[in-house]
């Protein structure tokens, strides 16, 4: 007998791939590092396509996304002093970005505070998003005068909006 495979065997070699655990745990642990390598940059794509655009409220206040390394200078040269983050630590990829902004703020001379806000997953329009939101407005309005302020989420879509909309119903 040769060592030559048949059919049979070479049949028998891809049910064992296929069904090898370990197989399907590389690909579950390869998709969920891709996906939180995605999550942490979210100017690359897809998330590049969602990013909410760059809003002004009056001369003092800019509403946006997590900016880029590139956005983060421009924002300190249009006179940004302060930066309100409004990232939740509770999700593992804003909570990684909460800690490079506090680094990068820190370095370029900026303020900044955290409030963080449930994401648009867990929206809560009546509960604590609303507090939070109030805080945010409060916050900005004893600001005023004190250079421009930043306002960001994640996308810069959802929850910088809601506290966009709240400083505007205020007086």
């Amino acid at each position: 007998m040769g060592t030559h495979e048949t059919s049979s065997d070479l049949e028998d070699q891809k049910r064992s791939w296929i069904n090898n655990p370990w197989f399907y745990t590389g690909i579950v642990l390869f998709l969920v590092g891709l996906l939180f390598y995605v999550l942490i940059h979210p100017q690359r794509l897809p998330m590049s396509f969602e990013r909410g655009p760059l809003q002004s409220v009056g001369s003092h206040y800019l509403f946006g996304p997590y900016p880029t390394d590139e956005e983060w200078v421009a924002l300190k040269n249009a006179g940004v002093t302060h930066v309100i983050s409004l990232l939740d630590p509770r999700l593992p990829h804003e909570g990684y970005l909460i800690d490079q902004e506090r680094a990068l703020t820190q370095r370029l001379g900026m303020g900044y505070e955290n409030i963080p806000m449930l994401s648009i997953l867990n929206y809560d329009p009546f509960g604590e998003n609303v507090r939070k939101a109030d805080q945010v407005v409060k916050m900005l309005q004893e600001k005023e005068g004190q250079g421009k302020v930043y306002i960001h989420c994640y996308l810069g879509r959802h929850r910088v909006n809601f506290v966009k909309e709240r400083l505007i119903q205020k007086p």
